[in-house]
């Protein structure tokens, strides 16, 4: 498999690039969720390019190594739910940006997308007034990010073959 290998120095110039797209839309979040692991340096970056200080995580593996793992999909789903719950009962928030580090097969974010939904309808049932809108942001994305209901921003789009960021390895 071909490998792209992603500087230090690109992480921070897509960043600012996403933060531009999401800057120049007027749209503004007050609560950054990063999906982690990947999501984690890009939404740290983001959320100070943005000044945002609420910031939380999420989990939602989907990768192992270099390929991707559908099992226990079910599971995460459930733990990424109440997760949720929890995290929109805490902050409150109007405006959400999910933050990860790339869009490929659109998996990861899909699931979240189905789960906030289903969260914002699960408020609504038990009469929570909390109501919020989220939106999506990814350093690197490909044409799958038109499988989300909700906008992506991002800040380049995706080369082709297996991206390696400088978290993946020591060296």
């Amino acid at each position: 498999m071909n490998k792209v290998y992603i500087s230090d120095k690109s992480i921070k110039e897509v960043a600012v690039k996403t933060v531009e797209k999401i800057e120049a839309s007027k749209w503004r979040p007050d609560l950054i969720i990063a999906v982690t692991r990947g999501g984690l340096i890009p939404a740290g970056y983001i959320s100070y390019f943005l000044d945002v200080s609420n910031v939380d995580t999420v989990k939602l593996q989907t990768y192992e190594g270099e390929t991707q793992t559908l099992k226990q999909i079910n599971e995460q789903e459930y733990q990424l739910q109440a997760d949720l719950q929890k995290i929109i009962k805490k902050w409150k928030p109007t405006n959400i940006l999910i933050v990860d580090d790339l869009i490929d097969t659109c998996f990861t974010l899909s699931t979240v997308d189905t789960i906030l939904l289903a969260v914002q309808n699960y408020f609504k049932m038990i009469g929570e007034k909390i109501d919020f809108d989220w939106k999506f942001a990814v350093l690197y994305s490909n044409s799958n990010k038109e499988l989300l209901n909700k906008d992506v921003y991002y800040g380049e789009e995706k080369p082709e073959g297996w991206l390696v960021f400088p978290w993946d390895e020591r060296n």
